[in-house]
């Protein structure tokens, strides 16, 4: 997020109306710790809060890779998180 506050400022002067981040979660029988999807969260809140400091909509994606062995349950016990 280092300098993301100025680089936000510019873009809205370039036009743009929004800004749109993506965090991806890798599910295995150990992964994603609480400690990751926390982190995870606060980055992504801590990105929509300069986003809109600066007047720009911010779309905030958190995603589970699908990639795995990993059964159904597991992944909507990880997405719950």
């Amino acid at each position: 997020l280092d300098g993301l506050a100025e680089r936000c400022a510019q873009y809205k002067k370039d036009g743009a109306d929004f800004g749109k981040w993506r965090a991806v979660l890798k599910i295995t029988s150990t992964t994603p710790s609480q400690l990751a999807i926390q982190e995870n969260a606060n980055t992504l809140a801590r990105y929509a809060s300069i986003c809109q400091q600066h007047g720009l909509v911010p779309i905030v994606e958190p995603e589970i890779l699908p990639d795995g062995d990993h059964d159904l349950q597991r992944c909507q016990y990880v997405t719950e998180k």
